[in-house]
């Protein structure tokens, strides 16, 4: 059952916000990263060729690096650092929440971010936990909210299951609608 989760602490758009910083410059990554361990044929296929129309380049062009562009964890050091100051600046108490031992609604905003990290870019998942403790402190104690039916940590392919449909199964019968 997941705790009351608190609204009034008045973060919520700075946990947004730095959430949006942190993933914005790696959401390219994250394309090809979905592409090439989430989804299976044909749905794969597609999602390729959806992508090169869309931006006029393939995925793996779209996450290329830039000339000139600063590495991921060299740009967002700043933003670690406001990070770290929502998480540990706030607190009532010596919990491992924002706000101490009480979750609030910031809390699973910013986890929702170390999450998908954690199941999409696993090394970008570790540079951003490496920064502080409070990060990974934050990720484990909320995990009890997000786990279900024990797969937090299945296989990428076990977890796209929807019924007894897989996802690429389910993208050909929206095409055949």
């Amino acid at each position: 059952m997941l705790p009351s989760l608190h609204l009034e602490t008045g973060h919520q758009e700075t946990a947004r916000k730095l959430v949006g910083q942190i993933f914005n410059p790696i959401a390219e990554e994250f394309m090809v990263s979905v592409r090439d361990e989430w989804l299976e044929e044909p749905t794969k296929t597609w999602f390729h060729e959806d992508r090169r129309r869309r931006f006029k380049a393939t995925p793996d062009e779209v996450a290329a690096p830039k000339a000139g562009q600063e590495g991921w964890e060299v740009a967002s050091q700043p933003v670690f650092g406001k990070l770290k100051d929502l998480l540990t600046s706030h607190t009532n108490d010596d919990g491992p929440f924002i706000t101490g031992s009480k979750p609030c609604y910031e809390d699973f905003v910013v986890v929702s971010i170390f999450e998908s990290m954690k199941r999409v870019a696993r090394d970008r998942y570790e540079q951003l936990i490496a920064y502080d403790k409070s990060f990974k402190t934050l990720h484990e104690a909320c995990q009890p909210c997000l786990e279900k039916d024990g797969e937090a940590d299945a296989e990428p392919r076990k977890r796209l299951k929807c019924g007894e449909s897989t996802v690429s199964q389910l993208h050909l019968d929206r095409q055949n609608v």
